[in-house]
């Protein structure tokens, strides 16, 4: 979730500690003292995000975040192996899955749920828009062609 729903990196995701929660008011939100670059940021997490988080903490108070089967720090390898264990089942033509294309997913999903590419270069710890615009995979998407908006515009016309 942490992948899919903020678009963080692997290696920050896999940094973060459990004291790196913090809260801004009534929102949690998950400080990254290591992004690319060697700058600090913070990700804000959605609700449904703290619940799994919280579950996972269980009653720790500090260290990894994230734990692996072995009670020891998530790994780049362990992330891999969760996510090709969970592509097992998705059934038709797919390349493979990788905490990395989950970047990709997140930065398509941000644009079409209506985020600036402003707000999701700062969010994705991007430099530049021009970054958003590469991971952003709705061009080539026939769901999102402007023709189904001006159909929606003409047939809306009263």
């Amino acid at each position: 979730m942490l992948l899919g729903f903020n678009g963080l990196r692997v290696g920050e995701m896999c940094a973060a500690n459990v004291e790196h929660i913090e809260y801004d008011g009534f929102s949690p939100v998950l400080f990254l003292p290591s992004r690319k670059g060697g700058k600090e940021g913070a990700a804000p997490l959605s609700r449904p995000l703290e619940q799994v988080l919280t579950e996972c903490i269980g009653d720790r108070k500090e260290g990894p975040l994230l734990l692996n089967g072995w009670g020891n720090r998530m790994t780049r390898s362990n992330v891999q192996q969760i996510l090709d264990t969970a592509s097992r089942d998705v059934r038709g033509r797919m390349p493979r899955l990788s905490p990395h294309v989950l970047r990709h997913t997140w930065c398509t999903l941000a644009v079409q749920a209506g985020a600036s590419l402003e707000r999701i270069q700062h969010d994705g710890g991007w430099a530049d828009t021009r970054m958003a615009e590469y991971y952003c995979h709705t061009k080539h998407d026939p769901l999102n062609a402007t023709t189904h908006l001006v159909a929606a515009h003409v047939f809306s016309a009263g």
